[in-house]
C-alpha cells in the first residue's frame, strides 16, 4: 500500500476477504470500468453490500493501493 499505514482497520474477517477479492478481480482487469455494483457482483455474493467496493474502488482509484 501507499500512503496507508498497516493496521487493523476492521473486525470483521468477511469484509477483509471480500475487499482482498475485489482487489484481486481489479488489479486483473484494470481496462475495465468498475463500480461498486458490477464489482460486487463479481465475487458471486448474493449478499448486499455495505460500502466495501465503494472503499477498495475509492483507494485504487486513488492510487493508495498498489497491487503485486
Amino acid at each position: 500500500m501507499n500512503g496507508v499505514p498497516k493496521g487493523d482497520y476492521t473486525k470483521s474477517k468477511k469484509n477483509m476477504d471480500y475487499a482482498i477479492r475485489a482487489l484481486k478481480i481489479v488489479a486483473e482487469n484494470p481496462s475495465r470500468v468498475w463500480n461498486s455494483q458490477t464489482l460486487w457482483k463479481e465475487l458471486a455474493t448474493n449478499k448486499q453490500h455495505n460500502s466495501q467496493m465503494d472503499v477498495v474502488l475509492s483507494l485504487w482509484e486513488n492510487q493508495f493501493i498498489k497491487y503485486r
